[in-house]
């Protein structure tokens, strides 16, 4: 058997094979166009392998001719799948161009004919039977055939020339790739060397051009795989163009030998700068493109901002150009501008909110509670995880008007905002009275987007209101009875000039007593109000004692029983020796077995005066005494003990009269629900309940029936 034959048959026969692999393993490519060419490509060129093969395996004349003029129709069109494949890897258009297509269809059609008709011409070969080195038929090639070769050799040519030029730019190895074209053309190059009887005659007249493709699919597929199979030119070009508004490639020496297509319109200095020194054509744009990582830009009357990316592209271990990716970056800058300006204004404007004392908090549209200041946390007692999310309906108070209504957000809608008082309720149950202003917020179309409430506590102001119309009433009422009264006495005195004026004139002093006693209560309560002294520690055991023994100085023919045990200080304004002083005296002066004595009428003096280093525990003696010639058995006990359950000390006084009315237990339990419809006998509880509460305590008013009264006050210890 001759060996040289079966040669050729593993040689062809392998290139079939590896050309079909080629064409498989094509399909990993990612660009589409790249991808169909190279398969095709592949097919083509394993097709005419596969007719070589078939040539030399079968030595029939006829066959033979067959198959020679199929192989290079086929051989033919392969080279329109080789300049497909690297038009479209090198990132141009022109296999993209129906012109192109078409103009290639034309010549493709006139050389195939030419083919065909050869028998006829034989223009193209002439065939002859050869035995050496194997029987197998010879081609000695005709003018047309080396016209044809021409211009084949030449379209290969400018295939390499694109891969020569575009491969390394996508980070190939230079050296392995330009062996692995080499080798691609070297099997043509042989083709011209047989037919011109250059090399021995070992090597018989076929067609070496498939053994090319072969070397190129083992190539892609071992050396250059990574890099021919992953993103083609055209995709980096596409990519840089859609990434940047203008990009400009030089080379290692700084010349540009790539713009983006809109380089030019973006900077008009490159404009036919291709081919020359970046820093030459443009020197400004270069020094602003080598020096910083951004930069402003005027072209036409408009100034522009850009961010530069630059990329080194490298080959073989050293520096072989520089990409510049210039991205338009003024409406981003702008944007974060007025974003930078839109952070700070609301960075203020939360600091401010949260500054402030008053309870501030924002709702959506629908009135859901979307922000609370810290105020609002500290005066409700409500923290923030418990009311964003919920209705501010959980802050009405009960048997309160509701603040916030379903259709309340509506109604502001279309108003500038709406300001009430309200009654709310905190989370201890407490509740206050607030001015709610409520805003809506607008966004640029006027749609209302959100609301702010802000809360301001009025409890104070509307205690003060209350409190000082009461007092107004009652200093009104009373003034006016006792005055009546003294008139009254006066005119009998006038008129009666028979009988002794002495009860008349007791009385006159003890109703001018009441009048005087009467302002100065109104004038302490009013300053206990406005303007509140600080607590202080003190010992209500020793206060309780020496005020009781005082008030029995007094009143002689009172029976009052002292119980005061030791006790720790507590925190209370001074005036609380006032509100015991009140409390014994109005047990004694409402005592129902017997009254005052004239004696004790006239020995009471309307002010007691300390010692200069008890100034700030001085009181006034503030009750209105009735008018009666004796008293002998008034029971009246106090007591000051420490509660053992609670840290709290306790002042309790307790007499035998008739049961303290219903409103004037209001009053020392709970002194702002009085209405208008009370009048008073005088403020002497009122003033109780006010140094109580100022102190912190609480009252208690327990009554007995059919008679007797037990009255506790309560203070914290220190």
């Amino acid at each position: 058997m001759n060996h040289i034959w079966i040669a050729y048959l593993s040689v062809f026969g392998f290139a079939t094979v590896a050309c079909f692999t080629g064409a498989y393993r094509a399909r990993r490519a990612v660009d589409n166009d790249f991808r169909t060419g190279l398969m095709w490509l592949f097919i083509l060129a394993g097709v005419w392998s596969l007719t070589t093969t078939a040539r030399i395996a079968v030595p029939d004349m006829r066959v033979d001719i067959a198959l020679r003029i199929g192989g290079l129709i086929i051989g033919l069109a392969s080279i329109g799948a080789w300049l497909y494949v690297a038009s479209a890897y090198a990132g141009f258009r022109y296999h993209q161009s129906t012109i192109n297509r078409a103009l290639a269809l034309a010549v493709y059609l006139v050389i195939v004919i030419a083919k065909i008709t050869n028998p006829i011409h034989n223009l193209y070969f002439i065939s002859a039977q050869k035995s050496l080195p194997f029987l197998h038929l010879s081609f000695n090639p005709g003018p047309l055939y080396w016209f044809v070769a021409g211009i084949a050799y030449t379209a290969v040519s400018i295939g390499l020339y694109w891969l020569f030029t575009t491969a390394p730019q996508a980070r190939v190895d230079t050296t392995r790739f330009r062996a692995v074209l080499a080798l691609t053309a070297a099997p043509a190059l042989l083709d011209v060397l047989v037919y011109a009887d250059a090399i021995p005659t070992v090597l018989i007249e076929v067609s070496y051009a498939p053994l090319g493709m072969a070397f190129f699919a083992l190539g892609t597929a071992t050396v250059t795989n990574k890099e021919l199979y992953s993103v083609s030119q055209s995709w980096r070009r596409q990519a840089l163009d859609d990434i940047a508004d203008a990009v400009v490639l030089t080379d290692a020496e700084g010349r540009i030998r790539y713009l983006g297509s809109n380089a030019t319109a973006v900077f008009s200095t490159l404009a036919e700068s291709e081919g020359q020194l970046f820093e030459t054509v443009a020197p400004e744009l270069s020094n602003l493109t080598h020096n910083s990582e951004s930069f402003q830009w005027d072209q036409d009357g408009a100034t522009k901002y850009y961010n530069i990316i630059k990329r080194d592209i490298r080959s073989s271990g050293s520096q072989s150009g520089t990409v510049f990716a210039y991205i338009d970056v003024t409406e981003s800058r702008e944007a974060r501008l007025q974003l930078a300006e839109t952070e700070i204004k609301r960075q203020r404007f939360q600091q401010a909110i949260e500054a402030v004392d008053h309870s501030v908090f924002m709702t959506d549209v629908r009135g859901t509670i979307e922000y609370i200041n810290p105020a609002f946390e500290k005066n409700t007692g409500y923290d923030r995880s418990t009311l964003i999310g919920r209705s501010p309906a959980i802050l009405n108070a009960p048997d309160a008007p509701n603040a916030y209504p379903d259709d309340l957000w509506e109604q502001i809608q279309d108003t500038d905002g709406r300001e009430t008082e309200v009654i709310q309720q905190r989370q201890d149950g407490t509740t206050y009275y607030t001015q709610q202003t409520i805003t809506p917020i607008n966004s640029q179309d006027a749609s209302t987007t959100s609301y702010v409430v802000i809360l301001t506590d009025i409890t104070e102001l509307k205690e003060h209101q209350q409190h000082l119309e009461l007092l107004s009433r009652v200093l009104r009422h009373n003034l006016r009875n006792d005055m009546n009264i003294a008139r009254g006495y006066a005119e009998t005195m006038i008129s009666n000039t028979t009988d002794s004026n002495e009860n008349y004139t007791a009385n006159i002093v003890t109703t001018a007593n009441d009048v005087i006693t009467l302002a100065e209560q109104s004038t302490t309560i009013t300053d206990l109000i406005i303007d509140p002294p600080e607590s202080q520690e003190i010992n209500l055991s020793d206060v309780a004692q020496q005020t009781a023994e005082r008030i029995s100085e007094t009143y002689t023919r009172a029976s009052i029983d002292i119980d005061c045990k030791e006790t720790p200080p507590v925190r209370a304004i001074p005036q609380v020796r006032t509100a015991i002083e009140e409390l014994i005296n109005n047990a004694i002066i409402h005592s129902t077995s017997d009254t005052v004595s004239m004696t004790d009428e006239f020995n009471r003096d309307t002010t007691v005066t300390h010692s200069a280093d008890d100034e700030s525990m001085q009181s006034l003696s503030l009750v209105s005494l009735p008018r009666s010639p004796d008293a002998a058995k008034t029971q009246v006990s106090i007591t000051v003990e420490r509660l053992p359950t609670e840290n709290e000390v306790v002042v309790r006084v307790e007499d035998e009269n008739q049961p303290i009315p219903g409103m004037d237990r209001q009053i020392l339990q709970r002194g702002t629900e009085i209405r208008s419809v009370y009048h008073g006998s005088g403020l002497g509880l009122w003033l109780v309940y006010w140094v109580v509460m100022r102190s912190n305590g609480t009252v208690d008013v327990e009554t007995r029936d059919p008679s007797g009264n037990r009255i506790e006050m309560r203070f914290n210890q220190c």
